[in-house]
C-alpha cells in the first residue's frame, strides 16, 4: 500500500493559513510567509531541531504591497531530497491571488508561478491534500508519485469568496499541470449566502480573510484520521468535507461545509454546501454576534480522534473524528478560541451543534490569526501552535497551548527590521542524495565529507554543494564527478578566497572547477558546462 507524505504525528488533518510546519529538520520547522509593511512577502522559518528554537528571516520576495498569504508544503521537488516545494497564494493590493513557489534546495529561491484569479480582495487559505508514494531506501520513491490536490479559498471583491482546486497529476516539478485551465487550477465553487443553508449564518458576504481545513468528516472510509484515510483505499484521492471558516467586515465569523454528496446507483457524486453556522460568544447577559475582526483560523485536530481497533475502544465501534479548534481576533483586543467535539462517523453533528468557548488569551489588536496542531507537547496529542499579527506588524505574535493544562502561552514577539540573508540548510542526508542525483559523488572517506557538510562556519563544502546543486537543476552530469575534487579546483583558483556563505560563491569559477573536475578525471577538454550538463 502506498505511503502519504503526511505525518504520522499529529493526526490532524490539513488546513490552510500563514503557518505551516515543514519536513525540515528532524522535528519539522515552522515556517511562515506574510505581507512585509514595506511590500513584498516575507518568509520566516524556526529550527525546530535547535534546542533555542530561535526564528530567522525575514526573506524578502514578491513585488509591491499585499493584503494577505498562505502557504503549504507541496509533493513538487526541484531536487531530490525530503524537503518539498513551498507554495505560496497571496493576494496583491491590486486584486491579483498571485501564487509563488520556493525550490527545495540550491539556492532555495522564489519563482512567480501563473496568477490563479483576479478581482480577489483579502486574506486567502492554501491547503495540500498529501501526495501518495511508494516507501523507498531512503524516504519515497519519487518515480512512483500520486496525485495529489491544492486547495485555495480567496475572499472575492465586492462580496463572497471563491474555491479552487489544483489536481496535480503530473510527475513532480517546480508545478504541475492536473487541469486543463491555462494556469492549472479548476475554479470549484462559490459559496452559496443566499441560500437554504444562508439562514443558518449572519448574512455578513463581505468577507476579509478565510481559514481552511481539509477534514475527513463523512468520508467514505471508516478511518478519523487524514493519513489513514488516504492509506485505506486504493483511490489516489479521496476526501472528507472542507471547511471554510471566514471573518466578515462586520465582524462575524461564519463556518461553511462543503460536501461530495454521492446519489444512488447510476447518479454519481455532487459536491455542494452542505451546512453552515456562526460563532458567537457567549456573556452573562446573552451571546454577542459580531465580537471579531480580521481572519480566522480552522483546525480539525486530533484530541479525541479514535481509529477504529485502537486501544481503549471496542471492536465494530465508529471512527471519532476529534475536535474542530477556531481562534478569531476579537475586536476589544486578543484572540478568542471555541472548539467542538465532532463525534463519531455513524454520529456526526451538525455544523452548529456542541461549539464550546474554550479562552480568551493575548491581549494585542489582530488582524490575522494562523494556527496548526504541531508535534510538540507531552502527551499523544500535539501542542496548538498558532501566530497572530497586525497588518502593519514587521513579523508577529507566536502563541502555543499545551496539551496537558490546555493553558495559551505567549505571545512571543518574533520581528525582523531589515531583510536577512537566512540560508536554510537542508540535512547532509539530504545534500548527498542530492548531489549523487546530478551526478557529483566524493573520493574521500564519507564520515569526513559528512563533517564537512555539517559544517559552513569552517568548511566550503556546504555553500559550494548549495550554489553547485543550484547550478544544474534540472539536470544532471554525463559522468560522475568527485565533490573534493571540485572544492580543490574552486578554492586554487587565484585570488579567490574560500566561501562560507553561498553568495560568497563565484558561479563562473564554479563551473570551471566542474569541467576541471570532469576533464581529468575522464581524459576529456570539454570548454562548457552544457556539454556535460545533460537535461534530466
Amino acid at each position: 500500500m502506498p505511503d502519504l507524505d503526511y505525518p504520522e504525528r499529529p493526526k490532524s488533518s490539513p488546513c490552510g493559513g500563514s503557518l505551516i510546519m515543514s519536513r525540515a529538520g528532524e522535528s519539522g520547522n515552522f515556517e511562515v510567509v506574510i505581507p512585509w509593511p514595506d511590500g513584498g512577502l516575507a518568509h520566516f522559518w524556526r529550527d525546530n531541531d535547535d534546542p533555542s528554537k530561535a526564528w530567522h528571516g525575514p526573506t524578502l520576495f514578491g513585488t509591491g504591497r499585499y493584503q494577505g498569504a498562505s502557504v503549504i508544503e507541496s509533493d513538487f521537488r526541484a531536487f531530490d531530497a525530503r524537503l518539498g516545494n513551498l507554495e505560496v497564494v497571496a493576494v496583491a493590493e491590486n486584486g491579483d491571488a498571485e501564487h509563488w513557489w520556493r525550490e527545495n534546495g540550491g539556492m532555495f529561491r522564489w519563482s512567480r508561478a501563473d496568477t490563479v484569479v483576479a478581482r480577489a480582495h483579502g486574506v486567502p487559505a492554501l491547503a495540500y491534500s498529501g501526495a501518495r508514494f511508494k516507501a523507498g531506501d531512503f524516504f519515497f520513491d519519487l518515480e512512483a508519485h500520486g496525485p495529489s490536490e491544492f486547495f485555495v479559498v480567496i475572499p472575492s471583491e465586492g462580496g463572497g469568496f471563491n474555491m479552487f482546486r489544483r489536481r496535480n497529476d503530473d510527475a513532480p516539478g517546480p508545478f504541475g499541470s492536473g487541469s486543463t485551465l491555462p494556469n492549472g487550477w479548476e475554479h470549484i465553487s462559490s459559496p452559496p449566502l443566499f441560500s437554504s443553508i444562508s439562514t443558518a449564518i449572519l448574512r455578513d458576504s463581505d468577507f476579509v480573510g478565510l481559514g481552511l481545513a481539509l477534514t475527513t468528516l463523512r468520508n467514505i472510509t471508516t478511518s478519523a484520521g487524514w493519513k489513514e484515510m488516504r492509506e485505506s483505499v486504493e483511490f489516489d484521492i479521496v476526501s472528507g468535507d472542507i471547511l471554510v471558516c471566514g471573518g466578515s467586515t462586520e465582524g462575524a465569523v461564519s463556518i461553511l461545509e462543503w460536501s461530495y454528496t454521492r446519489g444512488g446507483p447510476g447518479e454519481g457524486t455532487t459536491q455542494r454546501w452542505i451546512d453552515a453556522t456562526s460563532l458567537t460568544l457567549p456573556t452573562p447577559l446573552g451571546h454577542e454576534l459580531r465580537p471579531f475582526r480580521g481572519r480566522p483560523t480552522i483546525v480539525q485536530a486530533d484530541y479525541g480522534l479514535d481509529e477504529i481497533g485502537e486501544i481503549g475502544g471496542f471492536f465494530g465501534d465508529d471512527a471519532e473524528y476529534g475536535n474542530l479548534e477556531v481562534v478569531a481576533p476579537a475586536k476589544e483586543g486578543g484572540l478568542l478560541h471555541f472548539w467542538r467535539d465532532n463525534g463519531d462517523h455513524g454520529d456526526t453533528p451538525k455544523l452548529d451543534s456542541g461549539w464550546s468557548f474554550g479562552a480568551k488569551f493575548g491581549e494585542s489588536l489582530y488582524d490575522d490569526v494562523s494556527m496548526i496542531q504541531g508535534r510538540f507537547g507531552t502527551s499523544e496529542n500535539g501542542n496548538l501552535e498558532l501566530i497572530a499579527r497586525r497588518h502593519d506588524q514587521r513579523g508577529f505574535d507566536f502563541f502555543f497551548r499545551e496539551q496537558s493544562d490546555r493553558i495559551w502561552r505567549g505571545p512571543f514577539p518574533v520581528a525582523g527590521q531589515a531583510p536577512e540573508a537566512v540560508e536554510q540548510p537542508l540535512l547532509v542526508e539530504d545534500s548527498l542524495r542530492a548531489l549523487a542525483g546530478v551526478g557529483v559523488r566524493f573520493s574521500v572517506p564519507e564520515v569526513e565529507l559528512r563533517d564537512w557538510l555539517a559544517n559552513p562556519e569552517f568548511t566550503p563544502y556546504p555553500a559550494i554543494s548549495r550554489v553547485l546543486l543550484a547550478t544544474l537543476v534540472g539536470h544532471r552530469l554525463k559522468q560522475d564527478i568527485d565533490l573534493d575534487v571540485v572544492v580543490f579546483f574552486y578554492e586554487n583558483s587565484p585570488g579567490k578566497p574560500s566561501p562560507r556563505r553561498a553568495e560568497d560563491v563565484d558561479v563562473d569559477v564554479l563551473e570551471v572547477a566542474v569541467l576541471d573536475s570532469y576533464n581529468s578525471r575522464y581524459g576529456t577538454s570539454e570548454g562548457e558546462l552544457s556539454a556535460i550538463a545533460l537535461p534530466r
